[in-house]
């Protein structure tokens, strides 16, 4: 079995797009992501699964318009759906009643 691919911190934020080390590792703890060792050293940074990282990418929430055009509105429907179905009162926005 093969080791895991590891990134360091400054890596990963540039794979989240951080601006900087500091603020990937903010994103990385925010988005539940611990790392799995350590570089040696005094200035060894924190080593992070890549596939990991990947998929905590992947679960980030969209923004605006581009979370809308990537089909974060599907769920929506389909909840306003089967409150028609069922009958309670919808959870989403795009069917209330006007």
């Amino acid at each position: 079995m093969s080791e895991p691919e590891l990134w360091t911190t400054a890596e990963a934020a540039e794979y989240l797009g951080a601006s900087s080390a500091g603020s990937g590792r903010k994103t990385l703890s925010r988005l539940g992501v611990v790392p799995l060792s350590r570089e040696p050293g005094r200035g060894g940074q924190n080593l992070y699964q890549a596939a990991e990282v990947r998929a905590a990418k992947a679960r980030m929430p969209g923004r605006g318009k581009r979370a809308l055009a990537a089909g974060a509105v599907l769920p929506l429907l389909l909840a306003c759906r089967a409150a028609l179905v069922l009958g309670p009162a919808c959870p989403g926005p795009l069917c209330r009643k006007q």
